[in-house]
């Protein structure tokens, strides 16, 4: 699959796009979640104390930014419907591996703004339905290999404002549906050759 790259000239912003040769295949109707255009739809699943909840969409938005989060496995609650969770503004200093298993059916995952400087291997094992990750504003360095391993279905990759000086060049090789990659406001000298093969 060819990238396309497309450079914006507002604030030096890289966006990288792939351009989708199929279209989506719909969900199989027993496991349809209905969309409904109502933002006051009832949450119907328990809620995570200390964070709040909201379903918009027929999608699970779960509240826990700045709440004190050391460690992604403090979520403790899992839900079945589809979720977004944010967790931006915690204090996730270094994701561990399986850290968030439990979370198999979470759509988008914000941590943007935790100073986060590490990433384990398997910090996102169980994550195969994610389709957005938020990683901006943090203290990132490098992103290894493996570092988004289990995200088959990621779609959208923000990472900008972090200190990125290295990114390996098999960094992307499962992430095969992986729409827009953001880098802006890093440290990268230069990407590697064989990035976007």
């Amino acid at each position: 699959m060819r990238w396309l790259p497309m450079a914006l000239a507002l604030g030096g912003v890289l966006v990288l796009c792939r351009p989708s040769l199929t279209q989506p295949t719909p969900s199989p109707a027993s496991t349809h979640t209905p969309m409904v255009d109502d933002s006051d739809e009832e949450v119907d699943e328990p809620c995570f104390e200390p964070c709040t909840c909201e379903v918009k969409e027929g999608v699970l938005h779960v509240h826990c930014e700045g709440r004190g989060f050391t460690n992604g496995s403090q979520v403790s609650q899992s839900w079945v419907r589809p979720f977004k969770l944010n967790l931006q503004r915690n204090s996730l200093r270094r994701l561990y591996s399986n850290g968030f298993q439990h979370l198999g059916n979470a759509v988008a995952l914000n941590l943007g703004s935790n100073g986060l400087q590490d990433i384990r291997v398997g910090a996102f094992h169980g994550l195969a339905k994610l389709k957005r990750l938020y990683l901006h504003e943090n203290k990132l360095e490098v992103f290894r290999n493996d570092t988004f391993a289990g995200l088959e279905a990621l779609e959208y990759l923000q990472a900008d404002y972090n200190l990125l000086k290295r990114i390996d060049s098999g960094v992307l090789r499962f992430l095969f549906k992986l729409r827009v990659l953001i880098l802006n406001d890093n440290l990268i000298p230069a990407l590697p050759a064989h990035l976007f093969r």
